[in-house]
Parts: structure tokens; C-alpha cells; sequence
């Protein structure tokens, strides 16, 4: 159970041409924001909300560190392409620039977002 007023949540809207296009989310977080760091991404194509209806969106990360995260996202609205993820401890791991990039999938159809990236920083304590 999460209580709203306390998720960290950004949105992002998603050209999925603009393949070329690396995007600042403007997210920041704190290494310890666990469980209250959201990001939501408003998908599109061709200037219309992208349909991803029967799909599958996973959130693919390159931490600062080189790790790699995987993490489904949650859709939200399929019709208007509306999805949110809540980034785990992995993601939040490392301080600095962590990238992300977004795989939609239909069955053996594959479509990748432009890569994003987000900012982790320290808390006081560290």
C-alpha cells in the first residue's frame, strides 16, 4: 500500500521517432527514495497518442555504473499510451545521470524509445 502525496512523480512525454533525440527527463531523485520515485511517460507517434493495446513496455536502465535494470512498466491508459514505472534500489543506486529507454512489444514486434535519462543524488547522510 502506497500513500499518493508521497510519490515523486515525473512526466514525460515520448516522441517514439525521435529515435536521434537523447531527452532530460528532469528527474531527480535520492538515492533513497525507495518506493516514491515514478516516472510516467506519455507515448506517441506522429504527433497522436501511441496505441500500445495488447503490449508489453518494459523500462530498460543503464545505471552510471554500467549496471543494467530491467523493469516492467505498469500501462496505465493503452489507448492514449500512458505508462508509469517505479524505479526499485537498483535504479537508484548509483549518483549522477542513469539512462533509460523504453522497449514496447507485440508479440515479435519491437519498438524502442529515444533514451532518457534521470539524476540520482545523495542524501546528507552519505
Amino acid at each position: 500500500m502506497f500513500k499518493n502525496n508521497l510519490l515523486k512523480m515525473f512526466t514525460i512525454d515520448v516522441n517514439m521517432k525521435t529515435i536521434g533525440k537523447n531527452i532530460n527527463t528532469k528527474a531527480l531523485f535520492n538515492k533513497k527514495d525507495y518506493k516514491t520515485s515514478i516516472l510516467r511517460f506519455n507515448l506517441s507517434m506522429d504527433n497522436k497518442p501511441l496505441n500500445i493495446s495488447d503490449c508489453k513496455v518494459t523500462t530498460r536502465i543503464l545505471t552510471g555504473n554500467k549496471e543494467k535494470v530491467e523493469i516492467e512498466s505498469k500501462i496505465l491508459d493503452a489507448e492514449n499510451g500512458v505508462v508509469v514505472v517505479g524505479l526499485n534500489k537498483s535504479a537508484l543506486e548509483c549518483i549522477g545521470e542513469n539512462w533509460i529507454e523504453l522497449l514496447v512489444q507485440y508479440n515479435e514486434q519491437k519498438l524502442y524509445s529515444p533514451k532518457m535519462y534521470y539524476i540520482v543524488s545523495n542524501d546528507i547522510y552519505s
